[in-house]
């Protein structure tokens, strides 16, 4: 990220550029395998402050100036937020998997029921015995 800092303070360098090279260059990077993800919330909390931080240097926006998050993605022209993006990549996932053909292994692996059985003393382990 310190090695972007040139590009995103750089006055010879459009905004739309600098927004494209995010784009292009970080996000990609950032989200990459997202589809796979299990998010908790303090992760996306980390995941939004950071895209949210880069935003404000790409558009020159100070956090003591007080610009809402929603000010500063209708400057940037984004329309979903890095949270939706990921939830989109997920379904998008899920669809591919669903039209797949039944002898697939992943399809088995996402749709069938876990067989085995559940012991009746849940005090240890995970419960399920195969």
């Amino acid at each position: 990220m310190t090695k972007f800092k040139n590009i995103w303070t750089s006055k010879n360098i459009s905004t739309k550029t600098r927004q494209d090279t995010m784009v292009t260059c970080v996000i990609s990077i950032v989200l990459y395998a997202c589809e796979t993800w299990t998010l908790k919330k303090k992760d996306k909390n980390k995941l939004m402050a950071f895209v949210m931080r880069t935003c404000r240097r790409i558009l020159n926006v100070r956090w003591q100036q007080e610009i809402a998050n929603e000010e500063i993605r209708k400057r940037m022209g984004s329309k979903r937020n890095t949270i939706q993006r990921i939830k989109e990549r997920i379904l998008n996932l899920f669809w591919h998997i669903f039209r797949m053909e039944v002898s697939r292994l992943i399809k088995e692996v996402v749709f069938e029921e876990m067989k085995g059985k559940q012991k009746e003393d849940n005090q240890k382990g995970n419960g399920w015995t195969m």
